[in-house]
Order: C-alpha cells, then structure tokens, then sequence
C-alpha cells in the first residue's frame, strides 16, 4: 500500500491529537507541569526556542534528526 504525503500529514496530525488527548485526560490540571518548545528552520539551520533548558535541548535533538533525515532522503 503506498501513503502519499497528504495521509501522512493527515495522520501525524491525528496522532498528535490523540498524544494531547491523552495527556489532558491522564494528568490533571493541578499536578500539571507544562513545558514547550518550537523550532523554526530557515533554510537548513534550525531556530530553537522555548520554556525550559531540558525542552530546548529534545526540540533540538528532535529538528537535527529530521534535518538529517531530509538530506538523507534528498540525495536519492
């Protein structure tokens, strides 16, 4: 079966969905501790910002795996 990139894109959105769903409905409000993260690419050089030290470092973490991924796939 071949995904085209649209149900792809569709079903990362569904999943995180779910993952924030279930994340409301396992820890409630008072116990809660929010953290976040955002990465902005600009061309292949990644912009990391967000609330906390430990969040920065896996958003970043997280965008040199995807660039690396896409130049990877992009040699083909």
């Amino acid at each position: 079966m071949t995904m085209d990139w649209l149900s792809v894109g569709l079903l990362l959105i569904v999943l995180g969905m779910l993952f924030i769903a279930i994340g409301i409905l396992r820890f409630p409000a008072s116990e809660a501790k929010v953290e976040g993260a955002a990465v902005l690419f600009i061309g292949p050089i990644p912009i990391v910002f967000g609330t906390s030290r430990r969040a920065v470092i896996t958003a970043l973490i997280v965008s040199m795996l995807i660039l690396i991924t896409v130049i990877l796939w992009s040699r083909r």
